[in-house]
């Protein structure tokens, strides 16, 4: 036994020095040899840890009880931790103790009131929103952690259990940090919330600013608390240094932000120069028929009147009693098929103001059959000739536009 106690020693103190973490094989092999609790280069609490089948499961966090320290003159002092068990770590924290910390915070010598006021605000709304941000993380963990202990309970065995799992344990967060985290800043806003009452309460509610010996004289039995909390809450009253710091980062923005446009522009001057911008979407129907689609009201225009983006034979869509965008069938076909039809059709009903209606009438006719009024306004045409009506479901449309929507190509 004696040889165990030897090995377990000489392993230990390995991981500690050279950083090595016990694997959890290891730690369940030596606790069956030896019938003593093993441990890693982590420390771990009693209170979490979980028994099953004579075997102990360790709820593994980082250590925060120091080893060694080191102080302000350089000389190493050794502090040993609680002869309990309830805590142990092989690893090795260095501390620095500056007694002289306390004295090196500057005292003010006078506090703005409406600047701490406005600074206060600012810190609760800001300590508010890291609260919920902590308390979600605390949620996460615990759950985390309760599925991982369920896990091992249900796949536990006299062999032992599984690795993996046992890694996951391992590396699952750290649910008592995280509360001495939320409990901080539970405690950093009680002094907010305090300060604020003091602050909007007579006799301070009508001062402007106050010496450290005024505020001392006007609230007798808490200036000295105000003080203390001013300085650890690390609020701050300089106007003219808050006013530098921000000009400081509005420039820094400015400059990383003409920087990434720099570096954007740079980028899409070396990317192969494509077609210009067409005033329409490209769809295909399942026949692979183009379908057009106008963007906006002008491109509506350019869609549907000029010859550059579509034939006088093409045929051409619009809900009827509405605005809407512009679609153009790229088929000369004198009866094109009905898929096709129904598709651009859909287009036209998913595209406009009627959308909101369970059935929507289409018109539909040859894009020479498509005017413009003189001095009408963009994306306003007249019809002639022979017009056609298609009358769809609403569920019939988001159907087809489901699929379209895969198809399109902007340019």
């Amino acid at each position: 036994m004696n040889k165990y106690y030897l090995a377990c020693s000489l392993f230990f103190a390995m991981a500690s020095l050279t950083k090595v973490t016990a694997t959890s094989s290891v730690i369940v092999h030596l606790q069956r040899r030896i019938g003593i609790a093993a441990y890693s280069s982590v420390a771990w609490n009693n209170d979490t840890r979980q028994r099953h089948n004579n075997i102990h499961y360790l709820r593994l966090r980082p250590s925060s009880v120091p080893l060694i320290s080191a102080t302000t003159t350089n000389n190493v002092r050794l502090q040993h931790p609680s002869n309990s068990r309830s805590h142990f770590s092989s690893q090795i924290f260095m501390t620095v103790d500056d007694d002289n910390f306390a004295e090196n915070r500057t005292t003010p010598t006078t506090v703005n009131i409406p600047l701490l006021k406005k600074e206060i605000m600012r810190l609760t709304l800001r300590t508010h929103k890291k609260i919920d941000k902590a308390s979600t993380r605390i949620r996460g963990a615990e759950e985390q952690y309760n599925k991982l202990r369920l896990a091992i309970d249900a796949c536990s065995s006299d062999d032992g259990v599984d690795e993996k799992l046992m890694q996951q344990l391992e590396q699952a967060p750290n649910v008592e940090q995280y509360k001495q985290e939320l409990k901080d800043l539970q405690d950093r806003l009680q002094k907010l919330n305090w300060l604020e009452v003091k602050f909007n309460m007579p006799p301070l509610k009508s001062k402007k600013e106050l010496s450290v010996d005024e505020l001392e004289k006007t609230v007798p039995n808490e200036g000295g608390q105000i003080i203390q909390y001013i300085l650890d809450l690390e609020i701050s009253d300089d106007y003219e240094s808050q006013k530098q710091k921000k000009i400081e980062m509005d420039a820094n923005y400015r400059r990383a932000k003409k920087e990434k446009s720099m570096q954007l522009k740079e980028q899409n001057s070396q990317k192969p120069k494509q077609g210009g911008r067409l005033p329409y979407r490209r769809y295909y129907s399942e026949q692979q028929t183009e379908i057009r689609v106008g963007k906006q009201a002008t491109d509506n225009d350019m869609l549907s009147l000029s010859p550059e983006h579509r034939s006088g034979s093409h045929w051409w869509y619009h809900a009827s009693g509405c605005s809407g965008s512009h679609v153009v069938l790229c088929t000369d076909a004198s009866s094109p098929s009905e898929e096709d039809v129904l598709d651009a059709a859909s287009l036209a009903a998913l595209k406009s103001k009627c959308i909101g209606q369970s059935v929507i009438k289409v018109s539909m006719t040859r894009a020479r059959n498509v005017s413009k009024p003189p001095g009408s306004k963009p994306g306003l045409v007249q019809l002639n000739g022979d017009i056609r009506t298609i009358t769809l479901r609403k569920s019939e449309v988001e159907k087809r536009c489901l699929r379209l929507e895969q198809t399109v190509v902007v340019n």
